[in-house]
């Protein structure tokens, strides 16, 4: 079982006010437990499957897997960690010295943690347009 304790805020995304239904949900990280054996509810989630961040993205822009914005954003940011440790001691470290954590990336429909980290892939800024929460579509794409 999962300590409660030591969910770590990553993000904040509020569904735009034009949707029929509107969401406000909160991205956590924390460390699994020794033995953890992970199972999804079935209903609001489909499948399970641990996957390094780079992967999920490469899946996603495959259409092997869909993410909805808000979890590719999230993506984008554990991508830039090579262990789960790493990225763990940094969300602790923004959390104990930033005055204000959670910076607004989209529109006040999105907060994110203020990590320093940056992945190096030439992919990620057209994948923040291809997966952008207002974009139906973009010129030359169907």
């Amino acid at each position: 079982m999962l300590d409660a304790g030591s969910l770590m805020p990553m993000g904040r995304w509020i569904t735009p006010a034009p949707s029929p239904r509107r969401y406000d949900t909160w991205f956590f990280v924390a460390a699994a437990p020794d033995g953890h054996v992970y199972e999804h509810d079935a209903d609001e989630t489909v499948a399970s499957v641990w996957i390094r961040p780079l992967d999920a993205l490469a899946a996603a822009r495959e259409q092997r897997i869909e993410l909805i914005y808000p979890t590719y954003r999230s993506m984008q940011a554990l991508a830039a960690y090579t262990s789960s440790a790493e990225l763990l001691e940094a969300v602790d470290a923004v959390w104990r010295e930033d005055s204000e954590p959670l910076q607004v990336v989209d529109d006040h429909q999105g907060w994110m943690l203020h990590l320093d980290a940056v992945v190096d892939d030439p992919d990620l800024a057209r994948d923040a347009l291809d997966h952008a929460t207002f974009t139906v579509s973009r010129p030359g794409r169907s």
